[in-house]
Protein backbone atom coordinates (compact mmCIF):
# COMPACT_ATOMS: atom_id res chain seq x y z
CA UNK A 1 0.00 0.00 0.00
CA UNK A 2 1.30 3.58 -0.67
CA UNK A 3 1.21 6.02 1.74
CA UNK A 4 0.69 9.93 0.47
CA UNK A 5 2.82 12.54 2.00
CA UNK A 6 0.75 14.83 4.59
CA UNK A 7 -0.78 17.44 2.51
CA UNK A 8 -0.68 15.52 -0.57
CA UNK A 9 -4.07 15.62 -2.98
CA UNK A 10 -6.08 12.35 -3.32
CA UNK A 11 -7.58 13.79 -6.64
CA UNK A 12 -6.41 16.44 -9.05
CA UNK A 13 -8.36 18.22 -11.99
CA UNK A 14 -7.34 17.16 -15.39
CA UNK A 15 -4.62 20.00 -15.22
CA UNK A 16 -3.00 18.76 -11.99
CA UNK A 17 -4.40 21.01 -9.79
CA UNK A 18 -6.48 21.02 -6.49
CA UNK A 19 -9.61 19.38 -7.14
CA UNK A 20 -12.28 22.21 -6.02
CA UNK A 21 -14.89 20.92 -4.18
CA UNK A 22 -17.49 23.53 -6.53
CA UNK A 23 -15.75 21.99 -9.89
CA UNK A 24 -16.23 18.57 -9.22
CA UNK A 25 -19.90 18.81 -7.83
CA UNK A 26 -20.88 20.75 -10.94
CA UNK A 27 -18.53 18.16 -13.62
CA UNK A 28 -18.94 15.12 -11.98
CA UNK A 29 -21.12 15.03 -8.72
CA UNK A 30 -24.76 16.38 -9.70
CA UNK A 31 -24.50 14.57 -13.07
CA UNK A 32 -24.28 11.30 -10.87
CA UNK A 33 -26.97 11.79 -8.84
CA UNK A 34 -29.15 12.97 -11.36
CA UNK A 35 -28.64 10.00 -13.55
CA UNK A 36 -30.03 8.06 -10.84
CA UNK A 37 -32.78 9.86 -9.93
CA UNK A 38 -33.74 9.77 -13.67
CA UNK A 39 -33.71 5.47 -12.53
CA UNK A 40 -35.10 5.96 -9.56
CA UNK A 41 -37.08 9.02 -8.31
CA UNK A 42 -36.59 8.17 -4.66
CA UNK A 43 -33.11 8.23 -4.78
CA UNK A 44 -31.74 10.43 -2.05
CA UNK A 45 -29.80 13.51 -3.29
CA UNK A 46 -26.84 13.71 -0.39
CA UNK A 47 -24.85 16.58 -0.38
CA UNK A 48 -21.16 16.65 -0.58
CA UNK A 49 -20.61 17.07 3.35
CA UNK A 50 -23.30 14.33 3.66
CA UNK A 51 -20.35 11.89 1.51
CA UNK A 52 -17.83 13.63 4.09
CA UNK A 53 -20.08 13.10 7.55
CA UNK A 54 -20.56 9.21 5.92
CA UNK A 55 -16.65 8.70 5.30
CA UNK A 56 -16.19 9.85 8.93
CA UNK A 57 -18.96 8.22 11.19
CA UNK A 58 -17.61 4.77 9.22
CA UNK A 59 -14.49 5.58 10.46
CA UNK A 60 -15.55 5.89 13.98
CA UNK A 61 -17.81 2.56 13.46
CA UNK A 62 -15.29 0.73 12.60
CA UNK A 63 -13.09 1.82 15.56
CA UNK A 64 -10.40 3.77 14.25
CA UNK A 65 -8.55 5.84 16.56
CA UNK A 66 -10.05 9.08 17.05
CA UNK A 67 -6.90 10.76 15.80
CA UNK A 68 -6.40 9.23 12.67
CA UNK A 69 -10.58 9.90 12.01
CA UNK A 70 -9.19 13.86 13.38
CA UNK A 71 -6.82 14.20 10.55
CA UNK A 72 -9.50 12.63 7.93
CA UNK A 73 -12.22 14.78 8.90
CA UNK A 74 -9.31 17.77 9.41
CA UNK A 75 -10.41 18.96 12.33
CA UNK A 76 -7.99 20.96 14.56
CA UNK A 77 -8.31 19.13 17.22
CA UNK A 78 -9.64 15.41 18.70
CA UNK A 79 -12.22 17.15 21.00
CA UNK A 80 -13.66 19.21 18.06
CA UNK A 81 -14.34 15.20 16.53
CA UNK A 82 -15.42 13.87 19.42
CA UNK A 83 -18.05 16.89 20.15
CA UNK A 84 -19.05 16.82 16.76
CA UNK A 85 -19.75 12.83 16.65
CA UNK A 86 -20.36 11.73 19.76
CA UNK A 87 -23.66 9.99 19.57
CA UNK A 88 -21.78 7.56 17.74
CA UNK A 89 -19.96 6.13 20.27
CA UNK A 90 -22.98 5.56 22.45
CA UNK A 91 -22.82 2.19 21.97
CA UNK A 92 -19.16 2.12 22.95
CA UNK A 93 -20.31 2.89 26.62
CA UNK A 94 -22.04 -0.19 26.67
CA UNK A 95 -19.87 -2.14 25.06
CA UNK A 96 -16.83 -0.81 27.05
CA UNK A 97 -18.55 -1.55 30.62
CA UNK A 98 -19.11 -4.90 29.09
CA UNK A 99 -15.54 -5.82 28.30
CA UNK A 100 -14.98 -4.32 31.80
CA UNK A 101 -17.15 -6.56 33.41
CA UNK A 102 -15.30 -9.60 31.75
CA UNK A 103 -12.08 -8.63 32.23
CA UNK A 104 -12.68 -8.29 36.74
CA UNK A 105 -14.77 -11.51 35.99
CA UNK A 106 -11.80 -12.87 35.06
CA UNK A 107 -9.82 -11.09 37.84
CA UNK A 108 -12.44 -13.18 40.31
CA UNK A 109 -13.38 -9.14 41.24
CA UNK A 110 -17.31 -9.79 40.54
Amino acid sequence: MTTLPVGSRLFNSPRGSALRNSVWTRRFYRPAIEAATRRDPDFPRPTFHDLRHTAVSLAIRSGVNVKVVQRIAGHASATMTLDTYAGLFDDDLHDSAERLNGALTELGWN
